[in-house]
């Protein structure tokens, strides 16, 4: 093989899987285990939860918690809501993610812009998102960086941070924020996915089928998941050192609320698909 067969291969295997049909073979709905420590993960919209659903789908598969997984938007369309929660069901239905919607029709304007402009109504919205704390008493919560572009990632942030401001609980929530329309500057955080793993993240993704006759992005998500271990390599450990003997990864900023305020600790951890310390991250 030289390097254009290579990438000839490779080509062709994304052609290739353009052409995989979703199976839509049963699988049982999530199952409810009140005894289980809960991870929310608060998604700006439909597929957001499988596109960064790695450290989740650890948490759940190797420690056990359950991973509630809170659409905030259903998208910017009313006509497409619908097919949108219904293809939601069936990416978390692959996960194994219970959901727990805001409303029948998630909310709206969930951006910086209609923070600033509608004070009252973002009141509301933050009230909403705290009832959803309180309810689970979350040991973690996974939700998008303050600077991931897209501005309804952006809002959730803001969303959060404000729901959080207003809770009061005892005990430290350990946050995971993640990237995705924009890396993050001071990840501290890279979890490795195995290829079962990955196929599940995809074959998730492709639920959304609606999105993916937009976009095949599930097909680009294996890439963005290898090019993950280049970059994470290097800012999780230090600039030069050698490059993780991963295939996939993802990357996320670790940090704790405690007593009403965000403190991002100093450490780097890289979570291997063979190491059992996932359930460490919680400090469990």
């Amino acid at each position: 093989m030289n390097y254009l067969s290579f990438v000839e291969r490779i080509t062709q295997l994304n052609i290739d899987a353009e052409k995989i049909n979703i199976s839509h073979r049963s699988r049982q709905a999530p199952s409810i285990n009140p005894n289980a420590k809960n991870i929310l993960i608060f998604s700006p919209h439909p597929d957001d939860e499988s596109i960064t659903g790695a450290l989740a789908l650890r948490l759940y598969r190797e420690a056990g918690f359950q991973i509630i997984n809170v659409p905030v938007t259903l998208g910017g369309d009313p006509h497409e809501m619908q097919r949108r929660r219904q293809e939601l069901e069936a990416a978390c239905t692959v996960l194994q993610f219970s959901i727990n919607d805001l409303s029948d029709s998630g909310l709206s304007n969930i951006t910086p812009t209609y923070r600033m402009t509608n004070p009252q109504e973002w009141l509301s919205y933050v009230t909403i998102v705290q009832s959803v704390i309180k309810k689970y008493n979350p040991v973690g919560i996974i939700f998008p960086h303050s600077e991931d572009l897209h501005p309804s990632h952006m809002g959730v942030n803001l969303l959060v941070f404000d729901a959080l401001s207003g809770v009061v609980n005892g005990n430290s929530i350990v946050l995971f924020e993640f990237e995705y329309w924009q890396a993050m500057q001071s990840p501290n955080l890279m979890v490795e996915s195995s290829n079962h793993d990955v196929s599940l993240l995809v074959e998730a993704i492709a639920c959304h089928e609606g999105e993916m006759k937009r976009s095949s992005y599930h097909i680009k998500q294996i890439a963005w998941m290898i090019d993950n271990v280049r970059r994470g390599s290097e800012m999780i450990a230090s600039l030069g050192v050698q490059t993780k003997n991963y295939q996939f990864a993802t990357l996320y900023r670790q940090s704790f609320w405690n007593n009403g305020e965000q403190c991002i600790g100093n450490t780097k951890i890289s979570i291997d698909k063979e190491e059992l310390k996932i359930k460490e991250l919680l400090e469990l």
